[in-house]
Order: structure tokens, then sequence, then C-alpha cells
């Protein structure tokens, strides 16, 4: 099907397109912005994308940085935006159509319009079809609409920054957005009428994500005075900690150790790779690595990875922690706890049962257990609370949420076992120590979509509890709800029990990434 796409520069144009949206009924909509926070007063709505028929599309020109290069004098935005949303958005006998609504929804109520009539959203539509596949917009173009699946591949506009896209590849982006959603949902549509789904996305899946529109608006209360003198008075209790751990003779003997360790390993390898090189060849990389060598010995460190291998230990990592707490050069614990991968614990439960065993309270174990045990509730406080509600926090003085339908099967939060593995660029680690990372350690977390670092962590509270024993004889414990990476793509362990919901179904193979990614 042929596209014709359009810019719109005058109030004439803006007329033409609210008269083709109330003849076809239907108007397909997508804000494109500057990617910041709907609520921070920086936010700005760079163009507005409708469709109103597929193949048709016109972008508004809002607050962009080039609209009064495409515009006639006397333009004004917001009063283009007003009029459009009193003519179209609130207007009951026209469809209005997008792929996440909410997000257009809390915007057009920003600028107090509000929606009027039916609404639909192909991403739930979607959803509800099938929820098992990807949900974005650009998976289900390759699916349904293959003929127009390179519209993602826009390498040069992909990695010039929201604010900076100019005009007219930025309207053609939001066009065509706009269109394929209207295409997939009319698509959709019909199959939700089919499947006897329509009236459940009307009455309920849709109603409920209206109502999570107004939950996400009016978002959480947060006193910024109170929160910054949180800020203020943890950070010095957090490093009193550190300090209190890293000043033991004990702590300081086994880094010098474990960093010398390290270097000698670097050197070595070092070595080892001047030897495979040819000196008539790799002159000079025999050269580098040998002058680095010389520096390293000398105790000159320049590169990342080279002071890396002399920095303090960290304490929360599942790497250096285990070996200052149980190795002879270390504490030397006693290991009363082994973690799901075999590896000696170092969860909240093992340091409480290890500081029992120690008698004198004074004693440099004692001491480094306390305040362990003392930096790790300060710097959970710290970083999923103060900081981390500090940083979200919108200008309007609000936390806004996301609560998504779609994120996980049955409508609800997956959830999964604090003691399972999950693979990181640290090695397989159980979920619920990955809290204690430092910022310094770069964790990253394998995901169906690659690498990605880690942002927050979540608890839902108890929920029942499944166990899944894999091939290799490793068990994960996890709810229905969780995902596994198979050979037939991701599925839910919903989706892959059998019906005597006592062993996973053998015509499919779960797998387990274990190579350990630098």
């Amino acid at each position: 099907m042929e596209t014709k796409y359009k810019i719109i520069t005058n109030k004439q144009e803006l007329k033409k397109l609210i008269q083709c949206c109330k003849q076809t009924g239907y108007a397909s909509v997508d804000f494109e912005t500057n990617a910041e926070p709907i609520y921070n007063k920086s936010f700005k709505p760079t163009i507005l994308s409708v469709t109103f028929q597929p193949g048709f599309g016109c972008s508004i020109p809002l607050d962009h940085f080039e609209t009064k290069k495409y515009t006639s004098s006397g333009w004004n935005w917001k009063k283009m935006l007003r009029k459009f949303g009193e003519e179209v958005i609130e207007n009951p006998n026209v469809v209005k159509v997008a792929w996440n609504y909410k997000f257009d929804d809390q915007i057009f109520q920003k600028y107090n319009i509000y929606y009027r009539g039916v609404c639909l959203d192909g991403m739930l539509a979607k959803y509800l079809l099938n929820e098992e596949k990807p949900n974005d917009l650009k998976s289900m173009v390759r699916r349904y609409l293959p003929e127009y699946g390179d519209y993602e591949k826009q390498d040069k506009f992909d990695k010039i920054p929201w604010d900076k896209k100019e005009m007219e590849p930025l309207c053609h982006y939001g066009c065509q957005d706009t269109d394929y959603t209207l295409r997939l949902m009319l698509f959709f549509e019909k199959k939700l009428i089919d499947l006897g789904l329509y009236n459940t996305y009307r009455n309920l899946i849709m109603t409920a994500s209206r109502v999570l529109t107004s939950v996400e608006k009016n978002g959480l209360y947060v006193d910024r005075v109170f929160n910054q003198e949180l800020l203020d008075s943890y950070l010095p209790k957090i490093e009193a900690a550190k300090e209190a751990i890293y000043n033991l003779p004990k702590v300081k003997k086994f880094t010098k150790l474990y960093n010398q360790s390290k270097i000698e390993k670097y050197i070595a390898k070092l070595e080892e790779e001047i030897e495979n090189l040819d000196p008539r060849v790799d002159k000079r990389k025999i050269q580098s690595r040998e002058q680095k060598i010389t520096n390293i010995r000398a105790g000159v460190f320049t590169t990342k990875k080279e002071l890396e291998l002399i920095r303090p230990v960290s304490l929360g990592s599942s790497v250096d922690l285990p070996q200052l707490m149980y190795s002879e050069e270390g504490f030397n614990f006693e290991v009363i706890k082994k973690n799901d991968s075999g590896k000696p614990s170092t969860d909240e439960e093992t340091l409480t049962n290890l500081r029992l065993t120690v008698k004198k309270p004074d004693s440099p174990k004692a001491v480094f257990l306390d305040s362990l045990l003392e930096l790790r509730g300060l710097e959970k406080m710290y970083k999923t609370y103060i900081e981390g509600w500090h940083e979200k926090t919108q200008d309007d003085d609000r936390l806004h949420g996301r609560f998504l339908i779609h994120g996980t099967t049955s409508g609800r939060l997956s959830c999964i076992s604090g003691d399972s593995l999950v693979l990181t660029n640290y090695g397989e680690i159980p979920i619920r120590e990955l809290e204690y990372f430092s910022d310094e350690d770069d964790i990253k977390v394998m995901t169906q979509e690659g690498w990605k670092p880690l942002v927050d962590f979540i608890y839902k509270g108890e929920q029942e509890m499944y166990e899944v024993t894999l091939e290799d004889g490793t068990s994960i414990r996890c709810t229905l709800d969780h995902k596994f990476i198979t050979n037939q793509g991701t599925k839910s362990l919903r989706s892959i029990y059998n019906s005597s919901r006592k062993t996973i179904s053998n015509k499919i193979k779960l797998l387990r990434y274990v190579e350990e990614q630098e």
C-alpha cells in the first residue's frame, strides 16, 4: 500500500485533517517528545502524528525547534493542539487509536484535553490475543507488515537525541508509527471479535488501562526537603560503615594479597600474549605489552582494566566478599550455608548467624559482621528509597510510576525466588544478592534483549512458588508467570507446564546461559 505523509503547516490544513478524522471515524495518534519525563518542566511534546486511514498520516508541529520554519505566521502550537483535541480527541464519534495509550493520554491531559468515546490500544489488543510474544510496535510490524519492517533501521536518525531530531524525518517516523498502529489495530480488532474477546478487551482491559492512567498521573507525593535531609544524613553513615571495615588490619592485609594475586595473573596473561606474538610482525604490540608490565611493576596503573587490579575489595561483590569472608587469607569463617550454585552464602541470614558464633563483641570478626550488616541496611534504604525517590521525583513533587498490564501473563507482575540464580557479567548470582552490588561493580544482567544494567529492586511479597529442575540438575524456584528463554523463544512457566503440574513438558528444552561475558 502506498503511503502519503505530510507536515501540517497552517490552520487550513489542520482543519482538513480534523475533517478527515471525522469522516473516517478514526484517529490514530502518537506524540513524539524530547524524551524528558512528562511532569518535568523541561518536557516538550515536539510533534503529534495522526493517521485517519491506512497509508495517510499527518504530523502537527508542536514545541519543536523547527516549528517556525515549517508553519505559517501566527502559528500557536498550544492553540492548534487544543483545537485538534476539542474536535477529535474529545469527540465521542471518533475512535481513538494508540500504541501504549496511557502515554499519549497523560500528555493530552497535561494540556487539559481528555479522551471521550472509544479508545483502543493496539499494544493491549495484541497482548490479549497472545501474551507470550513481544508487545512492541516494531516487532509487530516485522511480523504482520513485513513489507514495512525496515522502518526501524534508520541508523543516522536513531543516533540523534530526541530533542535534536529534525522536523521532516521526525514527522515521517511519527506518521509511520500511527499508520502501522491503525493497520494493526484494525487487524487485531477483527481477531478479537472472531475469538469472542472483544467485550473483554473493551470492558475489562481498556477500562483497567484508563484507571491506571489516572493512577500514574496522580502519582505519589514526595517531601523533597525531608528526602534531602535523609540523603545528607545517610551518606556519612554509609561511609562510616565502609571505613570501619576497610580500616580493619585483616581487611587491609587481605586486600593487599588479593590485589597482588590479580596483578600477577594479569602480568602472566600479558607475558603469555607476548610469547604468542611474532617479533617480526608484532613488534609494536610486544613493546606495548612489555611497557605495561614495566609500568605495573613500578606501581603505575593507567587504564580502567589496570585500575581494577588495585581497587578496594567490593563489599557487594559475589566474588570479592566470599573470598574475604571464607578464605584463609581473610576471616576464615566457617561455611554454614551455601547458595543454589553451591558457593558459600553471604546473605543477611548467614551474616546474622555467623555473628551469633562470635563471642567477643570487640573482636575484628564481630566488628566486620556488625559493620557489614549495618552497611547493607543503610545502602538498601539509601539506594532503593531515598536516592531512588530523589532521582525519580518529577517537578510536580510526585513519583509517577508505570503500571503495565502487558508486563506478564495474566496481567500480573512476575516474581522469582530470591535464591534463584540470574546470569550477570560477574557470573551466576542469587537474585537476592544483586542489591548488594556497588555502583562501581558495573553489574549487568542477561535479559531477552541482551545485557542490561541493574536499575531497581522491587519486592512483591510472598507468592505461590514452583520448583523447576533443569537438565543439568539446577533448580529454580519461581512463580508460574516467570519467563524462561527456551529453544522455542521466551516462554512463561505456565505455558510449558503440563496438565499434571508435576514436571516440565518434554516438548520444550529449557536453556541456561552459563558463559561469563566480559
